[in-house]
C-alpha cells in the first residue's frame, strides 16, 4: 500500500481523501493543538502537534506522497478585502517544506492553497527547488465541484513527480447540488430567521425560486466600498466557498416555508466530509476545520490519478 504524509495538516481532510483512495496516512504535522486533537480522534495518534518549521524531517518516515496546504491567510482575497481582519500568518511559511522535500525525497509532492499563491516568491522558492531536485511538476486550478464536492471551490494544487511527467488529474465534470448533499438533514436543521440587512437579497431570491441558500457576509453600510448583497445559490447548484468564518457568518436556506441554519454536520457534508467523520462539540473549533480542510472527495480523485 502506497504512503502519504501531511505538513500542515488540520483536522486531516486529506488523509480521510487519501485512505478512500487507498493510501496509508504515515504522519502529519499540525501545530494547533486542538485542531490536532480533532485529527487525533479522527485518524489516530501519528499526528505531530509541533510547528512544522521546528520539526526535523530526518526523524520522520519516508512517504510515497507529501501534501503540503501552507496556510493561506496572507494570500486570501476575502480577507483582504476587509481591513477588519489583522492577518496574521507568515506569506513564507511554505517554504519549510523545502527541507522535507530535500531530506525525504517523496516520490510524489502535491501542494495545495488558494489561487494567489503562486504569484507569490514563497511559491516561486518551491518550484525552483523541486526544478534542481530532478521533479517535473505542473500546476491547476482545479475547481472542487468538477470532482463531485457539492461546493464551487477554485485551489492552486500543484502535482510533481520526481524523475517523471504528470498529465492533468481526471474530473468527472458532474456537479453536485448542495440541496441534494443535505436533503435528508434538511427536516432536523435549527430553525432561523434571516436578518434585517439581508432582506433586500432574501426579495430578490424569492423572485427566482423559493429554495436557496445564502451566506452572511453583507455589511450593514450600504455607503461602504465593500459593501455587497449576500451571495444565494438554488437548490441546482453547488454551495459556495466554505471558509473558517461561517462559525459566525451563518448560512441559512430558505425552505418555501421555512428558514434553517446550516450545523457544523450539514456543512461538513459541502466539503464531501463522510457522516462518521467526528466532529467537536465546539462549533467555532468544528467549523474551522471544515473550512480549512481540502475537500476529502478532491482528495482521493487527485490521487486515484497520480
Amino acid at each position: 500500500m502506497k504512503t502519504i504524509a501531511t505538513i500542515f495538516s488540520g483536522g486531516g481532510g486529506v488523509e480521510v481523501g487519501a485512505i478512500a483512495a487507498g493510501y496509508q496516512p504515515i504522519w502529519g504535522i499540525e501545530k494547533n493543538a486542538a485542531v490536532a486533537e480533532v485529527y487525533r480522534m479522527n485518524l489516530g495518534d501519528h499526528v505531530i502537534c509541533e510547528d512544522a518549521q521546528t520539526v526535523n524531517p530526518s526523524g520522520l518516515d519516508h512517504p510515497d506522497v507529501l501534501w503540503a496546504s501552507p496556510e493561506c491567510q496572507f494570500f486570501s482575497v476575502a480577507l483582504q478585502r476587509h481591513s477588519k481582519h489583522q492577518i496574521t500568518h507568515n506569506p513564507n511559511l511554505g517554504l519549510c517544506v523545502i527541507p522535507y522535500l530535500e531530506t525525504l525525497k517523496p516520490d510524489t509532492f502535491i501542494l495545495e492553497n488558494v489561487r494567489r499563491y503562486q504569484k507569490h516568491e514563497t511559491y516561486t522558492a518551491i518550484v525552483q527547488r523541486l526544478r534542481q531536485l530532478g521533479y517535473w511538476y505542473a500546476n491547476f486550478i482545479l475547481n472542487a465541484a468538477d470532482f463531485g464536492v457539492p461546493q464551487d471551490r477554485k485551489r492552486l494544487i500543484l502535482i510533481a513527480k520526481r524523475g517523471e511527467m504528470f498529465l492533468s488529474p481526471i474530473q468527472s465534470g458532474c456537479w453536485r447540488s448542495w440541496y441534494n448533499a443535505i436533503i435528508d438533514l434538511l427536516p432536523e436543521l435549527p430553525e432561523t430567521v434571516f436578518p434585517p440587512w439581508q432582506h433586500p437579497a432574501l426579495k430578490k431570491a424569492l423572485q427566482r425560486s423559493q429554495v436557496f441558500m445564502m451566506d452572511g457576509k453583507a455589511l450593514r453600510d450600504k455607503v461602504s466600498t465593500h459593501y455587497r448583497l449576500p451571495t444565494t445559490r438554488l437548490s441546482n447548484e453547488p454551495c459556495f466557498t466554505i471558509c473558517k468564518w461561517h462559525w459566525k457568518q451563518a448560512i441559512r436556506v430558505h425552505l418555501n416555508d421555512r428558514a434553517v441554519k446550516l450545523t457544523p454536520r450539514a456543512i461538513a457534508r459541502m466539503q464531501s466530509f463522510p457522516d462518521d467523520y467526528r466532529l467537536p462539540n465546539d462549533n467555532k473549533l468544528a467549523i474551522q476545520v471544515i473550512g480549512n480542510a481540502v475537500p476529502p472527495l478532491m482528495v482521493q480523485r487527485i490521487l486515484e490519478g497520480v
